[in-house]
């Protein structure tokens, strides 16, 4: 059986033993190998983010269902807003999340007026 590379051209022959003599199949092999890696890589990155928005609607939904039950405790009672304040400022600090405090006073105070309607 003639091999396929009687066929081809003297300089292509030339030109495809050079390819091969300075590795460049080689390279293009292991690109494809890296490609194929990142590939997966990518794939299991986007299950990943997947399975974590899924948990973040979860806490969403659960949050949201804490809030409605605690508005409906709150109707007709009393909330001293200040004291809400200086209870969220107080475990912030020892909590550290210190920058965040005036968005919790901000939510604890929507929630408080939200029970008020």
């Amino acid at each position: 059986m003639p091999d396929d590379r009687d066929s081809i051209d003297p300089s292509a022959k030339v030109f495809i033993q050079h390819l091969e003599e300075t590795g460049f199949f080689r390279h293009i092999s292991d690109l494809d190998k890296n490609l194929r890696s990142i590939a997966e890589d990518i794939k299991v990155l986007g299950e990943n983010a997947a399975k974590r928005i899924e948990q973040v609607e979860n806490l969403a939904a659960h949050i949201l269902a804490i809030e409605a039950v605690l508005s409906v405790l709150l109707r007709g009672r009393e909330i001293d807003l200040d004291a809400v304040r200086q209870l969220i400022r107080s475990r912030s600090s020892r909590a550290g999340t210190e920058e965040i405090s005036e968005t919790i006073e901000t939510l604890a105070e929507s929630l408080v007026m939200s029970s008020r309607n």
